[in-house]
């Protein structure tokens, strides 16, 4: 008697070509670290033997790594070179990605603020490091620095934001941010030419100034290790920023940065 099967509504598996499984176990290689950041891979050679593929079929591996950035293939394609994955690369898929969703800025900050505050929390209770302190105060000197030049001043408060995330210690949140970092600094610079051109008074040092002091408190409070003050400080202030910036209303789509 047979029997009946339901319908699984599966489509037919796709058997990966040979080029592709070689990309995945160079691909994991990589990162887990068995070639040494901008160190060589072995030789064309080796590899071919190795895999027992052709010469065609590793340089189309090869094409595979090199589109990821994680191989830069030199001179004649015989042999590779392994990259260092950048956040910004990351950054820009990830804004492409936004823009086809139709995806709000306001949306991307929503995103920041449940990012960040969490992250200054984590570096508050690392507040008695003295390497975290010059950090953070290195960093204060060079929006000072700034002051006086918004587009910099910008980049220099920005660079704050991700040291804060980079020092609370936990890697995969600073990677989330570097990614929503990219799209955040385009809008940024854009938002601050718009400005400076239509009514540089618009970012004077006075307003800038502002965001400073914002920073010079939430240091005393990691440097006090005031965990749950430096975190509501900065949940405020990651607000006060997303409404400085016109976030919250501007209608455009992260489509109109690029």
């Amino acid at each position: 008697m047979s029997q009946d099967f339901p319908d699984l509504g599966t489509d037919p598996m796709r058997v990966p070509k040979v080029a592709e499984l070689v990309a995945q176990d160079l691909r994991r290689r990589i990162a887990s670290g068995a070639f040494a950041e901008s160190g060589e891979l072995p030789p064309g050679t080796v590899l071919m033997q190795a895999y027992g593929v052709s010469r065609p079929t590793l340089r189309e591996a090869y094409r595979i790594l090199e589109s990821e950035n994680l191989v830069e293939v030199g001179r004649g394609g015989h042999d590779a070179f392994v990259r260092q994955p950048s956040i910004e690369v990351a950054g820009r898929y990830a804004g492409v990605h936004l823009q086809m969703r139709g995806t709000t800025l306001l949306d991307v900050e929503r995103a920041r603020a449940v990012v960040e505050p969490p992250a200054a929390g984590m570096l508050a209770a690392r507040g008695g490091d003295p390497e975290v302190r010059k950090a953070l105060q290195d960093a204060l000197q060079r929006e000072r620095d700034s002051l006086d030049d918004p587009a910099a001043f910008s980049h220099a408060s920005f660079a704050f934001h991700d040291l804060v995330v980079e020092l609370s210690g936990n890697v995969t949140l600073h990677a989330v941010f570097g990614v929503l970092g990219d799209v955040v600094q385009r809008h940024t610079d854009v938002r601050v030419a718009e400005e400076t051109q239509v009514s540089p008074a618009a970012t004077d040092r006075a307003a800038l100034m502002k965001g400073h002091r914002a920073h010079v408190r939430f240091v005393e409070h990691v440097e006090a290790e005031d965990v749950a003050a430096a975190t509501a400080l900065w949940r405020t202030h990651v607000e006060a920023v997303s409404h400085a910036l016109g976030s919250d209303t501007d209608p455009r789509g992260v489509v109109d940065l690029f």
